[in-house]
């Protein structure tokens, strides 16, 4: 302190200041500095004496290399000796090395209570605020969660390694070699490597002791200074081993630096060992997804087998129903030839003329079934849809005559133009009036429309079936979804495919009592 006080009162401050482990300033309403602690030099890392025998820029300069944020530091100092009752409490980081202090200051008042000096003080935190900064950091991993296990552990190594603004890496064992899993803060230009031998690294001596390990200085450390990293500088170590749910070590989680300056402690392991064991659980996650993903493939490939085999058999079912409306058309043909071959003897050029025409017609049924049947890849061309429709009709409107349903269409005059595949449409077309017809009873009716916009073509059928549930019109298109006791559940998702095919959509409308209408927009073609 300077020379300004009674000896008796210097010794009893000397003796209170020398003992509390606050470090102590006290300086003019100027700045300059009046007295200080051994603690506060002892903080700042420089002479108690130099503190008090210099002018106030002399001492700034003494301490400006421990402070992280400079600009904000000089600009609280100006702002806090603007006003002599300014009061304050708050955190001052320092670096060179880290530590963190709790900063106060206020005014000193003579016995008139008028203002004559401040008053700072200082208090080591570091170990408070590591703590806070350690709960931090758990509590924002902790509360961090993703579907993707790969991505949380990408997080939690990522998150470690900006705490110590250090390389930080998940290495796996596989038999002698430590594989990286993960690794983060790795400085430019570092070399790409998969990982290191075991009796290369750090991480061996976590693994032999099955724990956590702290190396503050390879250098230092006979069985540590001739390994690999401390050739390249790396020379503080922490790592604690990965267990499996079965407690065997399968990998470590550590952090390597060359900030051996930098004392690790207990609460550094400490931190890591929980974030291991968070990287344990997921890494447990990582491997039950692989496995299900794996089996996943496996069914993926059993299930399309099956579902190719419905599909089939969903065909099949439908050729089954067009069999009776054709069966129905041979009788017709087959009355007409023998009419045609019985008139014949006096016109035999007409009647065999007939004849054929009649086999063409049998041509043509066999093609429509076998269109059906068989598997096909959908090839869009210009078509009218008209035409298509048409054809469906001539094919299926026995069947509607056999079960006595009404069957109405209505088509535009002109053609009616899309991008699609004939027999793709057709096998859609087929569905949705077979469908239909199985809905409605005998009596009843189902129309066909086709209506012809701008920029698209709708193609409705309606009928006067008792309709559906909202819940089974949600999950008509699913795959197995069906309202019949003897159906698969695959006609209507097999005519969403077709639609999608042909960038286009279907909807149902059906209410239960008022039957249904089904609707399948598709995109106009020029």
């Amino acid at each position: 302190m300077r020379d300004l006080l009674p000896l008796e009162i210097e010794h009893s401050l000397r003796a209170v200041l020398g003992a509390v482990d606050y470090g102590v300033l006290v300086t003019d309403l100027n700045h300059q500095s009046l007295i200080c602690n051994g603690k506060f030099g002892e903080l700042f890392g420089i002479p108690t004496r130099d503190v008090v025998s210099n002018d106030v820029e002399s001492v700034r300069k003494m301490v400006r290399h421990r402070i992280v944020d400079l600009e904000s530091w000089q600009k609280n100092l100006d702002q806090v000796y603007e006003s002599t009752n300014t009061e304050q409490e708050d955190e001052l980081i320092l670096k060179n090395p880290d530590m963190v202090l709790r900063r106060y200051s206020g005014p000193v008042h003579d016995v008139d209570k008028s203002v004559i000096a401040r008053l700072w003080t200082f208090l080591d935190i570091s170990a408070d605020a590591s703590k806070r900064k350690f709960q931090a950091a758990l509590s924002e991993i902790a509360l961090h969660f993703d579907h993707d296990p790969t991505k949380v552990v990408k997080v939690i190594v990522d998150a470690i390694s900006k705490y110590y603004d250090s390389m930080a890496m998940l290495s796996i064992l596989d038999d002698d070699f430590l594989r990286f899993h993960t690794v983060s803060g790795v400085p430019d230009g570092a070399p790409n490597v998969a990982g290191n031998y075991v009796v290369d690294s750090f991480c061996q001596f976590c693994l032999a002791e099955q724990g956590p390990v702290i190396i503050q200085d390879a250098r230092e450390v006979g069985s540590a200074k001739e390994l690999f990293p401390a050739s390249l500088g790396l020379t503080r170590y922490a790592g604690v081993p990965i267990f499996d749910l079965s407690g065997h070590a399968i990998g470590t989680l550590c952090i390597l630096d060359s900030k051996s300056e930098v004392d690790l402690d207990a609460d550094d392991l400490h931190f890591l060992s929980v974030l291991a064991m968070r990287i344990s659980t997921e890494l447990e996650r990582e491997s039950r997804i692989h496995r299900l993903e794996t089996g996943l493939r496996d069914t993926s490939v059993e299930l399309k087998m099956a579902q190719d085999q419905l599909i089939q058999s969903e065909k099949l079912a439908v050729t089954g129903t067009l069999a009776a409306s054709i069966a129905h058309d041979i009788r017709n043909i087959l009355a007409s030839i023998n009419v045609q071959l019985s008139l014949g003897a006096d016109e035999p050029e007409k009647a065999l003329a007939y004849v054929g025409d009649s086999l063409g017609r049998f041509n043509v049924l066999a093609h429509r079934l076998l269109s059906y049947a068989k598997p096909h890849q959908a090839v869009l061309e210009h078509l009218d849809l008209s035409s298509v429709l048409e054809k469906v009709l001539s094919l299926i409107g026995a069947q509607f005559e056999i079960s006595k349903v009404k069957l109405e269409s209505s088509v535009p005059t002109d053609a009616v133009y899309v991008m699609g595949d004939e027999g793709r449409l057709e096998h859609l077309i087929v569905n949705l009036l077979l469908n239909s017809l199985n809905a409605v009873r005998s009596k009843g009716s189902v129309r066909v429309s086709i209506e012809n916009t701008d920029s698209s073509v709708i193609l409705q059928v309606t009928d006067t079936g008792e309709g559906m549930s909202k819940e089974m019109t949600e999950r008509l298109f699913q795959p197995f979804a069906t309202t019949k006791s003897n159906g698969f559940g695959l006609g209507l998702y097999s005519c969403k495919q077709i639609a999608m095919e042909h960038k286009g959509t279907i909807e149902c409308n059906s209410e239960p009592g008022k039957g249904t209408t089904m609707k399948v927009t598709f995109l106009r073609a020029k």
